[in-house]
């Protein structure tokens, strides 16, 4: 017997991102993502708030201190402007990321507000 290989590329058709979006279980993984982030949001907030209330004097930096001056602002601007976009793009093409892509952001949030509290 010989099988048939469908070559034909799948496209993004309002059928496909219905299917993801019809699931119950994908649903409620983005919603527990979204409240998860935004918990993680607040901690954040609250960390960056007692670091600013516990800053004690700077310290010298060997490295740092004899390095010159470098303006980098377009970097930080335009490198997160485009991860968002790429991001983005991603998430398009492959919806039932999203609850992941979430969870994750928010996780990393939440080990980010803990280390601003050590620092």
């Amino acid at each position: 017997m010989v099988s048939v290989v469908n070559l034909k590329p799948k496209t993004m058709t309002s059928s496909v991102l219905d299917s993801d979006w019809s699931n119950n279980k994908v649903v409620f993984s983005v919603i527990r993502g979204l409240a998860l982030l935004a918990l993680s949001l607040v901690v954040n907030f609250q960390a960056g708030t007692y670091a600013s209330l516990q800053a004690g004097k700077g310290v010298k930096d060997i490295i740092l201190d004899n390095i010159k001056v470098r303006d980098v602002d377009s970097i930080f601007i335009y490198g997160i402007i485009a991860f968002f976009i790429f991001i983005s793009f991603l998430l398009i093409v492959k919806p039932k990321r999203i609850p992941f892509v979430v969870k994750s952001l928010s996780v990393f949030i939440l080990i980010r507000s803990f280390f601003v509290i050590l620092t």
